[in-house]
């Protein structure tokens, strides 16, 4: 008897939930008995275990670098540990990246079986391995189609749902982890009906305003399985939610090929589905660190963005702006970059990189000597700097981040130039075009935008060339945008009091 469990910090029905789904199937699938659990309370994953004839416990690791992602470490091995102490006999085992790569600081953790590339990420041909008492062999199976209905999804009061249609990537950014975890084929894609009938059951469950894909690249497809003699998959999966005619928008992940993989009708299929908002993995204005993390070139870059924001779509981008092989004149350049193209949050300013064992870019950094030894158990920026100028500049940035004004200012930030247009546009979609106009100051919310840039860009600087900290002026212009947002929050709940709460999520840096 099999117990799998989905534990995390929160209510998200994210990544982490579904991996636990796939598995769940798979070991029903080859007749076993097994039950599957989604908690974010470590008392009622050790009651769900401990009231079950158990003799295995599944739990997966798969990435503890986002913790609102995933499960802290900390609170994994307390539900372990107070298992062990109920149920001394049951087998544990840990799947998943973290229990790949970081095996050096699980195994300090007695009774802890930890499982090598475990599925769904690792496409190893015919079988996987799991390290069990009876050594068992489980043929691998392919990523399913559909999910255990018999099963609860857990509540999500984010009103952020998020969604995962496919496994893997198809690029090898010198970052990623999916490169490192990959054997064989690098991306597995659910049916365009299985996406439609599992985002119709997420929304009956519990409504929502956004709906956020979490697939690595939205774009992404199996040239073995689909041809450009159909519709490109995530036109299937927009002309889905057209025919769905729910009142939300989404957002998903693309890359900077974007200006060259979609026409003009395609756009207007994605829009018309509700498309708000895009995410591109930029990184860098400079093509010496495009280089170094394996990345698109610049002229791709300021074709992507012009694209994105000339059909009208919110942008956000994925930036990495200091990193070991990071220079002064280099951080400034791409500061200067971002404040030009509007990126007006800090955190794309002071976005450190994270090093995880198994990328490419870890294995150069140790090559290069510039890998530290560190006591901790799993440090993700424990690197030096080429330049040394850089080191001192970081220490600036983690002191100014670490103060609750320096939170305030990093997770504010991010909402106004993320979060917030989703939510206008959901509101846009939700109550109509009138509506918006007559509660949202719009041209008013655009000067302060404006604002914004200026301030953020400025407070960088402070920090860049080590002065005092300005950060009064940002936490007013910040204040003028609360103000904006909750006004058109109580329109919206005075129209309807069933209207979903906006909730957002901060920043981890």
């Amino acid at each position: 008897m099999y117990a799998i469990i989905s534990l995390q910090d929160n209510n998200q029905y994210l990544e982490h939930h579904q991996n636990a789904e796939y598995f769940f199937q798979y070991l029903i699938d080859n007749g076993c008995e097994a039950k599957l659990g989604y908690f974010n309370q470590v008392e009622k994953a050790v009651s769900f275990v401990t009231k079950g004839s158990y003799d295995v416990l599944y739990i997966s690791v798969f990435d503890f670098r986002y913790e609102y992602m995933s499960c802290s470490i900390s609170l994994t091995m307390d539900f372990i540990h107070k298992v062990k102490e109920l149920q001394p006999d049951i087998k544990v085992v840990l799947w998943g990246y973290t229990a790949c790569y970081y095996k050096d600081v699980l195994k300090k953790y007695s009774d802890i079986e930890i499982c090598d590339r475990i599925f769904p990420f690792d496409d190893c041909a015919d079988e996987v391995h799991f390290r069990l008492k009876e050594k068992q062999l489980y043929k691998y199976i392919k990523m399913r189609d559909s999910f255990p209905q018999s099963e609860p999804i857990c509540a999500n009061p984010y009103r952020e749902e998020m969604l995962l249609t496919s496994i893997g990537c198809t690029r090898k950014c010198s970052f990623c982890t999916d490169p490192a975890l990959r054997i064989q084929k690098c991306w597995r894609g659910r049916s365009v009906k299985d996406i439609a009938d599992e985002i119709k059951r997420l929304y009956q469950n519990q409504p929502f305003l956004i709906l956020r894909f979490a697939d690595s690249s939205f774009e992404d497809e199996d040239a073995e399985y689909y041809n450009r003699t159909k519709a490109h998959r995530s036109i299937e999966i927009a002309q889905k939610l057209i025919q769905m005619k729910l009142p939300i928008v989404f957002a998903a992940n693309f890359r900077t090929s974007i200006y060259k993989l979609y026409s003009e009708r395609e756009i207007a299929v994605l829009k018309e589905a509700g498309l708000s908002t895009i995410y591109l993995g930029i990184e860098s204005f400079q093509e010496n660190e495009l280089h170094i993390f394996q990345k698109q070139t610049l002229q791709d870059i300021r074709l992507a963005i012009n694209f994105v924001r000339n059909h009208g779509f919110n942008l956000d981008i994925g930036f990495i702006n200091i990193h070991p092989y990071s220079t002064m004149e280099g951080i400034l350049e791409n500061a200067q970059m971002l404040y030009e193209y509007g990126f007006s949050s800090l955190s794309h300013y002071v976005h450190r990189l994270m090093i995880v064992k198994g990328t490419k870019l870890y294995d150069r950094i140790k090559e290069d000597g510039l890998l530290k030894e560190t006591a901790a158990d799993i440090d993700y920026y424990n690197y030096n700097f080429k330049d040394f100028r850089v080191k001192e500049f970081c220490d600036r940035v983690v002191k100014a981040c670490s103060d609750s004004t320096g939170k305030e200012i990093l997770n504010k930030s991010e909402l106004y130039t993320h979060f917030f247009a989703n939510f206008l546009n959901a509101v846009k979609n939700f109550f109509g075009e009138e509506f918006i106009e007559k509660y949202f100051r719009k041209e008013e919310y655009q000067a302060v935008m404006r604002e914004l840039n200026r301030a953020v860009y400025e407070l960088f600087l402070d920090l860049y060339y080590g002065k005092k900290l300005h950060t009064d002026e940002t936490i007013q212009v910040l204040k003028k945008l609360d103000n904006i947002r909750e006004n058109l929050e109580d329109a919206c709940y005075e129209q309807d009091q069933t209207f979903p709460s906006f909730v957002w999520k901060p920043v981890i840096l």
